[in-house]
């Protein structure tokens, strides 16, 4: 399937057929992909939020040696004795502010993407475990820092939504494809 769509852009290129799509005005009627950063201070119809089930991209703070602009420099104690590591006080709060402030952009991001629909806001997250995933989401409400994805974020809060306000619906995959892998659909949607 890459081999394939690799060699259509080569005929493409080859007749000079453009890499760049014509630019439109801001009142021409068309679908517009964008991240929710590109979306910033502009306002749409509806709105599609794709991958909210997606988790967080978190720095790993797994290193020898970490840094914070504030905080400074931590470091890893090796004990020769144990020959063990252990992080230390100041690794540990650089880890928790650096974990504090990678949330507090993912919820401006959400906040974003939230707030760009003007008559319509769909939003679509995939899990697995439905059922176990929504004891969790329960338990979220008293512990809303451990969101590890945007759908943490939002499903615990429609827990308290007012009713009628906005509605859920849990579709099961296989139900949803309807297909099974003896199928030619489904062989073309894998190609």
């Amino acid at each position: 399937a890459l081999t394939r769509f690799l060699k259509h852009c080569e005929k493409l290129r080859a007749r000079g057929d453009g890499d760049d799509a014509p630019a439109l005005a801001d009142s021409e009627d068309a679908v517009r992909l964008m991240t929710a950063h590109k979306s910033k201070g502009l306002e749409f119809p509806v709105v599609f939020g794709a991958m909210l089930s997606r988790r967080y991209n978190v720095r790993s703070m797994t290193a020898p040696l970490t840094a914070h602009r504030e905080l400074g420099l931590g470091c890893l104690y090796c004990d020769p004795t144990l020959r063990s590591r252990r992080k230390t006080l100041p690794q540990l709060a650089i880890a928790e502010r650096v974990h504090r402030e990678e949330s507090a952009e993912e919820l401006r991001v959400l906040y974003v993407l939230l707030t760009r629909a003007r008559d319509r806001l769909e939003l679509v997250g995939s899990i697995r475990e439905y059922e176990k995933t929504q004891l969790r989401w329960r338990a979220m409400l008293e512990t809303p820092g451990a969101a590890t994805s945007h759908l943490d974020v939002i499903m615990p809060a429609l827990e308290n939504a007012p009713e009628g306000l906005c509605s859920v619906e849990v579709h099961r995959a296989a139900d949803y494809l309807n297909l099974s892998r003896d199928d030619a659909e489904a062989d073309d949607l894998l190609d």
